[in-house]
């Protein structure tokens, strides 16, 4: 199942979230547990493959300092890399190569591997996925 409507940004944890998020709420009035949120980065390049994470964050065990990769330094990224890899109820990582970019263009490619992301991922109620990007 995943999100319908308008863009959503921000994360509970994160500098920026508020209470009245159109993709929490929607996931609230789901009665959703396990939400995967779904990101890609690698897009901007002009080669090199195009990667995607899916993640469900367990509320019970929040991680301080989370935010959008591009504002936290390359040891940020890292550290919070770890934590999350240990402290998350599910997460999964994705890619699609330079072939699949060219066969798909980047767009397709992007999706390829976020659907590869959430393949990855054992628990998962329902999506959150960063953009206006729907999967099939």
């Amino acid at each position: 199942m995943t999100r319908p409507g308008p863009r959503s940004r921000a994360r509970r944890g994160c500098p920026g979230h508020t209470d009245d998020d159109p993709g929490l709420r929607w996931a609230a009035s789901q009665r959703l547990q396990r939400v995967a949120g779904v990101d890609e980065a690698g897009r901007g390049p002009l080669a090199g493959p195009v990667y995607a994470a899916a993640v469900v964050l367990d509320p019970a065990r929040p991680i301080a300092g989370l935010d959008d990769s591009k504002r936290l330094t390359p040891r940020q990224r890292e550290r919070l890399a770890i934590l999350i890899r240990s402290q998350a109820m599910a997460w999964g990582v994705g890619s699609a190569d330079v072939e699949e970019i060219d066969r798909l263009n980047i767009l397709g490619a992007t999706k390829l591997a976020m659907l590869r992301a959430i393949g990855a991922l054992h628990a998962c109620d329902g999506l959150l996925i960063d953009g206006d990007r729907t999967l099939p």
